[in-house]
């Protein structure tokens, strides 16, 4: 039995760090194709021993390749690989490798590209499928009496000093400094899931430019979280606001909000409906990609013993309905009020004012952006309060 690959995952991750950062995952798999390539010109001719440690350095290459998209899409790998005592030849082998990325391709040109598929219902995630992967890589390292784990371990130590400087940083959604600057709200919360969720972060705001540029800038970045959200179990996307324009009030903040929800609605490639006459009532929630999505807007209008106030910046999270069902949250799930129950218990245990009657009505429009005392009317962002805006208006569904 092979050790669990879960300490080598961390230390890819901190290795791509030091060296620029991640690629797009697109980029990722035409590189996973090309070490592919240089491993299948390594197995025509691995006989001695010094072909051998060539063989075993594309092999490793082949394994930490596709262990960076798993990092960018927060796969945890827990896994461990075992030797195939089959008798299949090396071509089986790498047949089966490639098949393997393959597949792994298929799925990020759906998450990462222009891809889209027929169905997902039968889509397969990318866990299975880079496991499989990496299984097929020691079956080959195996039958070719090469020690992929020591090839790996190897690379990485080498790489940072070999390649530093080498790549421009890079901006990617998993490693995201807005996710660096969140850390404060995920530290400070009650609720137990937030330390553990598994966040995507927008790329950095420029109060410099328009609202619109701005949506554009984080537009296929969130796009591909709400393709990849349903299967990589992605918990939220966040977004980090320093100075709201108007973000001054309450009523600013939620003027501002109403028109950054307009602004990503124009750009949804579903058109989910967003009439205005509909948003304060129960049962509506936003809805992006065709992705159900719960929004929590965290903001320095807050005092400081409410769940969303924030020290400086505003900060918009977007959560897949698909995230609550993993804690067995919602009505469908027996225990859910218990659930409910004890993170509400400790949020008011740890003196926090928790707003339960408003989250009690169920209307999702109220939650998102949270009363700071009883009857705080300056939250109602839905309402339109200048006759000249129609913010919704064209989104008829």
């Amino acid at each position: 039995m092979r050790k669990s690959n879960q300490n080598r995952q961390a230390r890819v991750h901190a290795m791509i760090q030091k060296v620029g950062g991640y690629w797009r995952p697109a980029a990722g798999v035409a590189r996973l194709l090309e070490e592919l390539g240089e491993l299948s010109e390594q197995l025509r001719s691995a006989t001695t021993d010094e072909e051998r440690k060539y063989l075993a350095e594309e092999l490793a290459d082949v394994w930490i390749i596709s262990t960076c998209i798993a990092n960018q899409f927060n796969v945890d790998l827990q896994i461990t690989n075992t030797t195939n005592t089959t008798e299949a030849s090396n071509d089986k082998s790498f047949e089966e490798a490639v098949s393997h990325a393959g597949r792994i391709a298929r799925i990020v040109n759906y998450y990462d590209g222009p891809k889209k598929p027929r169905s997902i219902d039968s889509w397969m995630p990318l866990r299975p499928a880079i496991a499989a992967l990496h299984q097929s890589l020691y079956d080959l390292a195996d039958k070719c009496f090469v020690d992929l784990d020591a090839a790996i371990d190897d690379k990485i130590d080498r790489t940072p000093a070999r390649d530093a400087g080498r790549f421009a940083a890079t901006y990617d959604p998993s490693t995201a400094e807005t996710l660096a600057e969140f850390s404060v709200i995920r530290r400070r919360t009650r609720c137990p899931y937030a330390k553990e969720a598994r966040l995507w972060g927008a790329p950095a705001w420029d109060d410099k430019y328009s609202l619109s540029r701005n949506i554009d800038s984080m537009f296929p970045f969130f796009l591909s979280f709400t393709k990849a959200a349903r299967l990589e179990s992605l918990d939220g996307f966040v977004v980090a606001v320093k100075k709201p324009k108007g973000g001054e009030s309450m009523v600013a903040l939620a003027a501002w909000f109403r028109q950054f929800l307009d602004a990503l609605g124009h750009v949804d490639p579903e058109l989910s409906p967003m009439r205005s006459a509909a948003i304060g009532e129960p049962g509506w929630q936003f809805a992006f990609n065709g992705l159900r999505l719960f929004i929590s807007v965290f903001s320095p209008l807050y005092a400081r013993n409410h769940p969303r106030w924030s020290p400086k910046t505003t900060y918009v999270m977007f959560q897949p309905e698909q995230s609550f069902d993993l804690h067995e949250i919602g009505s469908s799930f027996p225990q859910s009020a218990t659930q409910k129950q004890s993170i509400r218990d400790a949020f008011t245990q740890s003196a926090f004012w928790y707003p339960a009657n408003v989250i009690d009505e169920r209307v999702e429009a109220a939650i998102y952006l949270l009363p700071r005392f009883p009857d705080d009317y300056d939250v109602v962002w839905w309402q339109e309060t200048n006759p000249q805006l129609h913010l919704f208006d064209s989104m008829t569904g």
